[in-house]
């Protein structure tokens, strides 16, 4: 029987970056499924360069929790 993986839901998730760029099977074949310091920063980058309200060196006085019903889709 044959498996096929499937993209994550999340457009932001480690496993999607590595799909769409092309990486996803050569990883997961890999014997070491870690990924090296250099990969990660990239997808880091790739990952804030498509957070529009993502701000660096920003004060956070206040954190306020979702509501108890709140729901993400796909969740």
């Amino acid at each position: 029987m044959l498996a096929q993986l499937s993209l994550d839901p999340s457009p932001y998730s480690f496993l999607n970056y590595l799909a769409l760029h092309g990486r996803l099977y050569s990883f997961v074949n890999k014997r070491n499924a870690s990924t090296s310091r250099q990969e990660f920063i990239e997808y880091y980058r790739w990952v804030a360069g498509r957070l529009k309200t993502l701000r660096f060196s920003e004060v956070v006085n206040d954190v306020i929790p979702f509501s108890p019903s709140y729901s993400r889709e796909g969740a």
